[in-house]
């Protein structure tokens, strides 16, 4: 799979979460809509698996589909979990009757976009094989 091709969403993808979360955190989007942070969540899902792909799949090209793909979405987990925590450590979050529910929302949210990334690698994959068999 081309590095470049590969790398392009990744580097996207990190710029465009940068920025949605500083814009949402100037306009205090998180604390005004209680859903804004699902997508942010899927994004960074979505992130932090295809870094894991990319990187992985340069440094250990002999690591299988199937062991990429749980360590991807395993990532995206760990990724999730630790924010979860940072933001409770810092205070940027706060104590409610549904804290828990929205933190597992977040962290399945997180899964989820590092399932889309994974069908996303699909795709290229599939794409890459037919180009190869036209040659």
């Amino acid at each position: 799979m081309s590095g470049r091709i590969f790398f392009a969403p990744v580097v996207v993808l990190l710029f465009a979460l940068i920025w949605l979360y500083l814009e949402a955190l100037r306009l205090s989007l998180f604390w005004n809509y209680w859903w804004f942070d699902l997508p942010v969540h899927a994004l960074a899902g979505v992130f932090v698996a295809l870094l894991v792909f990319w990187y992985v799949r340069r440094i250990v090209a002999k690591l299988s589909w199937q062991a990429l793909t749980l360590l991807a979405i395993v990532s995206s987990l760990v990724a999730a979990i630790f924010w979860e925590i940072f933001e409770f450590l810092f205070g940027v979050t706060f104590i409610s009757s549904s804290y828990t529910v929205d933190t597992l929302l977040d962290i399945v949210m997180t899964a989820l976009g590092g399932i889309v990334a994974l069908v996303y690698v699909v795709i290229l994959r599939t794409n890459e094989a037919q180009h190869a068999g036209d040659k």
